[in-house]
């Protein structure tokens, strides 16, 4: 993993202000709201968390609740309360961002699932597989209205914006 600011001064300039290594594979990232942490998906099935500010790891924890197959995808849900992971053994799951617990598996593709996505509404998780179907997936109104409640905890103590995740990928 590299942390690195854009540093610019008559041109973009990037510099690595943290650079971490790991034993396993790294597939996949994402950064929650707040921008303090990168959630990082790995070949050994777990999530690790990452704080951005020093490069250091916070915790990790096995995203899936099965033992087969490789972790793929990691999506933080709009609030950061929550992430999503996607499995090679077509498996998805939705674990609490801070604590690693598991609260929802959802099956359904028959292939991979190559791409997850929660709605900013808080109320949908959207899937792609490589069985060529996208699936809506209804989220528990309890799950929904935690998230809720934490990006509107998020907007009272933020100074500044969420960052803008969708440029970084």
């Amino acid at each position: 993993l590299l942390f690195s600011p854009p540093q610019t001064d008559g041109g973009t300039e990037f510099r690595r202000s943290h650079h971490v290594v790991r034993k396993t594979t790294l597939y996949d990232m994402d950064v929650e709201p707040s921008c303090k942490y990168a959630a990082v998906g790995c070949q050994d099935r777990c999530i690790r968390i990452f704080n951005i500010s020093n490069g250091k790891q916070k915790t990790f924890y096995k995203g899936s609740q099965t033992e087969d197959g490789s972790l793929l995808k990691v999506q933080t849900d709009p609030s950061g309360q929550y992430v999503a992971t996607s499995c090679s053994d077509k498996n998805i799951s939705i674990f609490d961002f801070r604590s690693g617990v598991c609260v929802a598996t959802m099956f359904g593709h028959s292939e991979i699932v190559t791409g997850i996505k929660f709605t900013n509404d808080c109320k949908h998780l959207i899937s792609v597989s490589g069985d060529s179907c996208i699936f809506v997936w209804r989220l528990a109104p309890e799950l929904t209205m935690s998230m809720r409640e934490r990006l509107s905890q998020l907007r009272r103590t933020l100074l500044t914006p969420p960052c803008n995740t969708s440029t970084l990928r």
